[in-house]
């Protein structure tokens, strides 16, 4: 008898509230990562309050679990602050309380580590700390969608094409 050997894919899409994640399973620095998520028209995931559990249940649930992934956010030049890249909203330093947000390892933050990566701890509690950018591995990509309801169904924005200044 022969056991099947199942390879890892190189990334799985997941849709959670009209968001679209690509989790790559190919190991990548962060700028790599940032990189591809860019050639395909999305951005290194914005990890909030809403969305923190889902993204590591799929990290932890699916069929190829992984236990770090690079996120979107950076420290600051002045080391202070991660920000998140898409939108340089600065992430809170809140580390205490039950359900606490943002889930940091540590909120003194070291230069030499300036790009945000989470782990799951304890297989479902979210973490975050900075990590050599250099260091390779698994990253999650978001496509936020816009639906525009049409007298057909529903599209996306990228259904649409321009045409002599009209969309169609």
């Amino acid at each position: 008898m022969f056991s099947e050997i199942v390879q890892t894919p190189e990334k799985v899409y997941h849709t959670f509230n009209n968001v679209e994640y690509t989790i790559y399973y190919i190991k990548q620095s962060w700028d790599e990562a940032y990189e591809t998520c860019l050639a395909h028209n999305t951005t290194l995931v914005k990890v909030t309050l809403e969305v923190i559990h889902a993204l590591v249940h799929m990290m932890g649930e699916m069929d190829y679990e992984i236990y770090h992934v690079w996120i979107g956010g950076r420290l600051n030049e002045d080391g202070t602050n991660f920000e998140w890249v898409e939108d340089n909203e600065i992430i809170k330093k809140q580390s205490e309380g039950i359900d606490w947000y943002p889930p940091w390892y540590d909120t003194e933050f070291d230069l030499k580590y300036p790009c945000l990566n989470m782990d799951r701890e304890n297989h479902n509690r979210p973490m975050f700390y900075g990590a050599d950018c250099g260091h390779a591995q698994e990253f999650i990509c978001e496509r936020k969608h816009t639906k525009v309801h049409a007298s057909f169904g529903v599209m996306d924005d990228d259904d649409f094409q321009e045409i002599e200044g009209r969309m169609f």
